[in-house]
């Protein structure tokens, strides 16, 4: 089962069902398991080797031949055996520290579990569209301005005296909250605003 090759290595033939491994003392910077690649495989051959639990891979160390005795396309996998990134995580990770990351591309959601995103230079978005559960119903808008998930403005058109010419006359609109058609943009704007009619401003422009 075990020989000395040409190299003066020892060659083990067979399964080596091993225990603990202590690594020397102060051995510096060194490799621990080195997966040599020759010319035969052809290019894009998988060349990996990996850890596993009861035969259930949870490390894979990854990368692809070139056919000329070299290897690339290295990559880390946990949880499974073929990474298609640098770092491939299959489930869920958990990072207790810092992530730093430089031109990311997210896929799928973030869900912050009610943490803040915060030092953010500059936040590039192509729609802001919060989903509000209102009354049992699910309600979303796309608007131009939200703070904290909530619509802070909403804009529409009205026409006061329409039919009244008199000059001097006296005319009025009244908006009744409690009347808004469901669903509507006003409705969600005022649904979503705690209904705080001392927070709320309203800017006229006429037109004619």
């Amino acid at each position: 089962m075990f020989k000395v090759n040409a190299s003066d290595e020892i060659d083990v033939g067979a399964t080596l069902n091993v225990g603990p491994i202590e690594l020397e003392e102060d051995s510096g910077a060194i490799t621990l398991v080195n997966l040599p690649v020759s010319s035969t495989p052809s290019d894009g051959d998988t060349e990996s080797y990996g850890l596993s639990i009861d035969s259930n891979p949870v490390l894979t160390i990854y990368g692809l031949a070139d056919g000329a005795g070299g290897t690339d396309t290295h990559r880390v996998g946990i949880g499974t055996t073929t990474p298609s990134a640098t770092l491939h995580v299959t489930g869920n990770a958990v990072v207790t520290g810092g992530l730093t990351m430089g031109s990311a591309t997210l896929v799928g959601n973030i869900d912050m579990q009610g943490y803040d995103i915060t030092g953010v230079d500059k936040l590039t978005v192509s729609t802001i569209d919060p989903v509000h559960e209102i009354n049992g119903e699910e309600y979303a808008t796309f608007v131009s301005f939200y703070a904290g998930g909530q619509k802070m403005e909403t804009s529409g058109t009205i026409r006061i005296g329409a039919n009244d010419k008199r000059i001097g006359a006296n005319h009025e609109y009244i908006i009744d909250f409690e009347k808004l058609e469901e669903g509507s943009d006003l409705w969600l704007f005022w649904e979503t605003l705690h209904q705080d009619l001392s927070q709320l401003s309203v800017i006229l422009t006429s037109w004619i």
